[in-house]
Parts: C-alpha cells; sequence; structure tokens
C-alpha cells in the first residue's frame, strides 16, 4: 500500500502557454492528481521520481521554478482520500479504453455485419485497429499509482469480446 506521497508545487510564465500545457499534460501522464492549480501529488516511488526529472527541467528550462515537498505519513483518512483519488483517475482512463472500443470497433463491426461485408481485408483491419489500442491499456497501467480493482480484467474481456466479433 502506498504510505509515502511528494507533491509538487510549481510555477511558469504565463506566456508561452505551450510550455505551461505541456508540464501539464506530462504530469497527468505520469499520473500526477492536481490538488489546485500548479499543485499536484504523487506517490514516493523511485520509477515516478525518474519520470518527474525531465518534467522539473523543462519547468526550469521555461524560466520557472518548484518545489518537491515529501508528505511523509498523512493520516488515515487523508491517505485514504488520495489513494481514492488515484483509483478514480486511472478507473476513468480504463472506462475511457472501454468506451473507445465500444465506439470504434463493436459498432464498426456491427455495421459490417449489416453489410454482410466478411471479407479477410476487413477482418485484418478491425484486428489492425484493436492492437493499436492496445498502447492505450498499457501506458494507463504504466501510470496507474494505485491498483484500480476488476479495472484491467475489464479492459481485457472487452478486447477479448471484440477480438472474437472481428475474426
Amino acid at each position: 500500500m502506498v504510505n509515502q506521497f511528494t507533491i509538487l508545487v510549481y510555477r511558469m510564465p504565463p506566456k508561452p502557454t505551450a510550455a505551461r500545457v505541456a508540464v501539464w499534460r506530462l504530469l497527468k501522464k505520469i499520473g500526477a492528481i492536481y490538488l489546485q492549480q500548479s499543485i499536484c501529488v504523487f506517490p514516493n516511488t523511485p520509477s515516478l521520481r525518474k519520470d518527474l526529472a525531465p518534467i522539473l527541467r523543462r519547468i526550469t528550462d521555461a524560466s520557472g521554478d518548484f518545489h518537491l515537498l515529501p508528505l511523509q505519513s498523512p493520516d488515515r483518512a487523508e491517505r485514504e482520500k488520495l489513494i481514492e483519488q488515484f483509483q478514480e483517475q486511472t478507473s476513468n482512463h480504463y472506462q475511457e479504453i472501454i468506451e473507445n472500443c465500444e465506439v470504434n470497433f463493436t459498432k464498426e463491426i456491427e455495421f459490417e455485419t449489416f453489410r454482410k461485408n466478411f471479407t479477410y481485408e476487413e477482418a485484418e483491419e478491425k484486428d489492425l485497429r484493436l492492437v493499436r489500442a492496445r498502447p492505450s491499456s498499457r501506458l494507463v497501467r504504466s501510470t496507474e499509482q494505485v491498483k484500480s480493482e476488476g479495472m484491467v480484467e475489464s479492459v481485457r474481456e472487452n478486447a477479448r469480446g471484440l477480438r472474437s466479433q472481428s475474426l
């Protein structure tokens, strides 16, 4: 279980906005939870600190500054609240993958079935699109700071079902 967290407080010049947006996106990509604008929290792990290093360089390269503040032992209620936020964020990411599969695969397969378009080329195209969707799932798993019970299996089941429909 995650017990130690780090808080990042950063400030960047208002212009150019591209640098601020890039930092925000990169922090979200590694799984940070924003508490307020320019204040985020993440579990204190070696892999996350490694992922954070280039983002911190980007902040300073853009004439910004930051503070990394350890949050060693939050009380139980606060720790549970943070863990719940990490799980909710991960759950939302997995839900986006599932919805994307449903929209981009299920509906398309239903349409091709309606058209009776059962060619080898169509099956190959659907399989290729499904393979291209896998990196999204791997990205979410790699940034999942706190395990979201059941979501990984739900995505796998959805993908299996879509694969069987496309073949």
